[in-house]
């Protein structure tokens, strides 16, 4: 049943399907010639991409056109035209058929009832199938005109289609003059356009994007008119209506080579209407190559009208190209301008000099790829681009003044850098020029602003850091480990000073990142020294040495210089004949015990020796340990893992990354062969689970006819509830036994939750490294 929840679509069959990837593959035409129309005997049908035919087809007749969406170039569009006396059916599935007659696609639709024309009904019905595929380039359609009807909508497009490929079209109502963007809404020519407003683009940095656009809010689209290559041709005309520079004109496609749209760089230009000149009179004029003034001047100088043959009014007879051959058409002899420079660096002797000769009086004189050492013959003031000789030896660029007494001999040169901006000089002497010689000057020769200041490259003032006077005062309080610049000083009351140091002169000096400073006291003369190295978070002083001197060092309290090693056995009254040595070795930077020629090695100090390292156990062996802490570089055993990269002396003995957990735990030594332990056969670092000694014990029985009772009981066994049982058949007997036993271990041995040895509690502890 048909209602709201109803689909209707188009689907291509497998055939289809099929034939249509071959055509794309095989670069073939797919020809569609007929549609077929049924009724699907009255039922509401689905397309099937397995049909091979309609369920029920009461029509089949050829297509009246196929054409893509211009909205979406992967939908086809097909299309029957029924006349008027063919009907009486219903149409409730369309089917389209190749040139081969195989079913190619299937739809279905709402049902619509086609009337016979002598029903009194003269209905024509059109039939469209739309369907979607992945490239429409290969499909075409094979029509028979005789048999084909056409459609209004189809008439109008042809008529539309031919139009569009004529050479003039619509007119524009603007014409950009410069490029754009193809999108919004914008001001073009002092226009501001709308939507649907045509746009003649000519000026686009890519040509190609050239061509007559609809305006629109977003992206721009090519107009209908022109947006194909067919539309699009060599000669196209078009009008522009409006605009400051190009309203009223005409404007022709001047591309002449065949045109792909998109591709080809598209080329337009005005041949009719306005140029962009004014009216008026002009004396010069520009033409373009359509013969059109596009520009007009009215010059009133002789290069405004292009002559160059003739004297400006500024110029007189020196500025003649030849003012000899000037001069002599004139007829003027010497008088005059005869001892004139003809030019500015005419060497004629006695000649008058211009103003600016040699550079002297106007511009410098330029000169470019030349030797600087060559201008030696003449003096003047150049100005020399990419010059060689010149200070530094490379490429130079600057103003060379030259002083000239022989030519080639003697002569002298100032040359002053764009680059450096530094004065240099040198002389020629006998043909030989000297070393060039820079020029001190504010730029490369700084005083210091303040006695300590120490900028790099500054020249040091009477004074500095307190040499040339009476030094620099510190004022109280200063801390010494401040004062950490090369200077002389004078030391107050400061911090960090040491006892003694007032009032008094103090040297520092200062080597990379090491420091030292020395204060001499001004009343005993004594030196105090301490020297400093730089880190990170500032210098790192050492203590205060103090110096020796005659105030406070006494040469006699001291023993005199020995003529031999001071320590020394041997030879001597009630002695060996053997000589013992014992000094400091160099070349094993040690002191070392030697007895005539036999070397004993070094001497053991408590520098260089450690009595408890010879008792140390070695790294991962257990040992206990009274407190809960372990001490440094030492771990409790407790079943932890560890990091065998850190420790590897540690993995060296428990490979597996883990410590035995000995909490608890009692260590034995591994049988290896003896037969005390049972398992005398298990690994290294196994763990053998608790158990309990043997116990004995035994039970003696005894039958006495009505029960069984227990005799006697040992060991570990006690024997409880003693009675007596008469038996009183004949003969009388009476018997005495024991009726329950009871297991208790504690009569043999000690007894707890667990069995264990004597023991006092410590932790396992082991050397991690």
């Amino acid at each position: 049943m048909i209602d709201k929840t109803s689909q209707f679509f188009a689907i291509l069959t497998a055939v289809g399907e099929a034939k249509h990837a071959n055509a794309i593959a095989m670069g073939l035409d797919w020809m569609f010639t007929e549609m077929g129309l049924g009724d699907a005997n009255g039922t509401d049908p689905i397309p099937d991409r397995l049909q091979t035919q309609l369920i029920n087809e009461w029509r089949r007749a050829p297509i009246n056109q196929i054409r893509v969406d211009p909205a979406n170039p992967n939908t086809v569009i097909t299309e029957q035209i029924i006349p008027p006396e063919v009907g009486g059916e219903w149409i409730r599935e369309i089917g389209l058929y190749d040139v081969d007659g195989d079913l190619v696609a299937v739809a279905n639709c709402a049902p619509s009832y086609k009337p016979l024309l002598d029903q009194g009904s003269g209905k024509t019905q059109v039939v469209r199938m739309n369907f979607i595929v992945s490239s429409s380039a290969n499909i075409v359609l094979k029509i028979d005109p005789a048999v084909v009807l056409a459609t209004r909508e189809y008439v109008d497009l042809a008529i539309s289609e031919a139009l569009a490929k004529l050479d003039h079209k619509q007119s524009a109502r603007v014409a950009t003059t410069a490029a754009i963007a193809l999108s919004n809404l914008q001001t073009i020519d002092d226009v501001a356009v709308v939507v649907g407003d045509r746009v003649l683009v000519t000026a686009q940095a890519l040509p190609q994007e050239n061509g007559l656009y609809v305006v629109s809010a977003e992206g721009w689209t090519r107009a209908a008119d022109a947006d194909n290559s067919l539309e699009v041709t060599p000669g196209l005309f078009i009008h522009v209506e409006q605009g400051t520079t190009n309203g009223d004109s005409l404007w022709q496609l001047v591309t002449d080579v065949p045109i792909t749209l998109g591709t080809t760089g598209l080329q337009f230009e005005i041949i009719a209407g306005g140029s962009g000149v004014g009216v008026g009179t002009f004396r010069s004029v520009t033409v373009d190559a359509l013969g059109r003034v596009v520009a007009g001047t009215n010059p009133t100088t002789l290069d405004g009208y292009g002559i160059t043959d003739a004297l400006a009014v500024t110029e007189n007879l020196g500025d003649v190209a030849d003012v000899v051959e000037a001069r002599n058409n004139l007829g003027l002899g010497t008088a005059a301008t005869a001892d004139v420079q003809v030019h500015l660096h005419d060497e004629t002797p006695d000649a008058l000099m211009k103003v600016g000769a040699f550079g002297w009086g106007g511009p410098a004189y330029a000169v470019s790829d030349v030797d600087i050492g060559g201008l030696n013959a003449e003096t003047a003031l150049y100005f020399i681009s990419n010059g060689i000789g010149g200070p530094g030896g490379g490429i130079y660029e600057g103003w060379v003044r030259v002083s000239a007494i022989t030519p080639g001999q003697y002569a002298f040169q100032e040359i002053y850098g764009n680059a450096d901006h530094t004065l240099h000089r040198r002389a020629l002497t006998a043909g030989v020029w000297g070393e060039w010689e820079s020029i001190w000057d504010s730029t490369n020769l700084v005083k210091q602003i303040y006695p300590q200041d120490d900028t790099p490259g500054r020249v040091l003032l009477t004074g500095a850091y307190g040499i040339g006077h009476g030094g620099i005062v510190l004022p109280d309080g200063t801390d010494l480990n401040t004062i950490t610049t090369v200077g002389i000083y004078r030391v107050n009351t400061s911090l960090n000073m040491p006892a003694g140091g007032q009032f008094s002169p103090m040297l520092v000096a200062v080597s990379q990142d090491t420091l030292w400073q020395q204060i001499t006291s001004y009343n005993s003369g004594t030196t105090y020294t301490r020297g400093a190295v730089q880190t990170p978070e500032g210098y790192e002083f050492s203590e205060w040495v103090t110096g020796w001197n005659t105030s406070n060092f006494d040469p006699a309290a001291y023993q005199a210089a020995l003529g031999f090693t001071p320590v020394q056995q041997g030879g001597g009254a009630g002695q060996a004949s053997n000589k013992v040595y014992i000094g400091y070795r160099p070349a094993s930077s040690d002191v070392g015990l030697q007895v005539d020629a036999s070397d004993f090695g070094k001497i053991w100090t408590e520098s260089n020796f450690d009595p408890a390292s010879i008792f140390s156990l070695p790294v991962g062996v257990p040992f206990p340990w009274p407190t809960a802490t372990p001490p440094d570089k030492c771990v409790l055993m407790g079943g932890q893992p560890f990091n065998v990269e850190w420790y590897p002396a540690l993995a060296a003995v428990y490979p597996t990354g883990m410590l035995p957990d000995l909490r608890g735990e009692s260590i034995r030594g591994l049988d290896g062969g003896r037969g005390i332990d049972p398992d005398y056969g298990r690994p290294v670092l196994s763990l053998q689970l608790d158990a309990l000694q043997n116990m004995t014990g035994e039970l003696r029985l005894q039958d006495d006819d009505s029960m069984l009772l227990v005799n006697t009981a040992t060991g570990v066994f006690t024997a409880t509830g003693y009675m007596t049982s008469d038996i009183p058949a004949a003969p009388r007997v009476s018997t005495t036994g024991n009726m329950s036993v009871t297991f208790n271990p504690s009569a043999v041995v000690r007894v707890s939750p667990e069995t264990r040895m004597r023991n006092v509690a410590y932790n396992y502890i082991c050397r991690m490294y």
